[in-house]
């Protein structure tokens, strides 16, 4: 087996890196106005766009910070 396809992980600039995290931060910060409690840590209805975009946002933080 080819396990070492398993832990490949994606080299990115550490410009682009910060970019990306600044990007993904200030969704989170702005979050919903109709919903101001959801913070993204958990599952979205599916009604709120601004709600799935803060979920996707904490969603793709979380895994840039595990392809350091």
């Amino acid at each position: 087996m080819a396990f070492w396809l398993f832990k490949k992980k994606i080299k990115i600039s550490k410009t682009e890196q910060i970019q990306k995290r600044a990007k993904f931060l200030s969704t989170i910060v702005k979050g919903c106005v109709s919903h101001p409690a959801y913070e993204g840590d958990g599952p979205t209805l599916g009604i709120c766009k601004i709600c799935i975009d803060v979920r996707e946002a904490h969603l793709a933080l979380r895994n840039l910070d595990k392809n350091v």
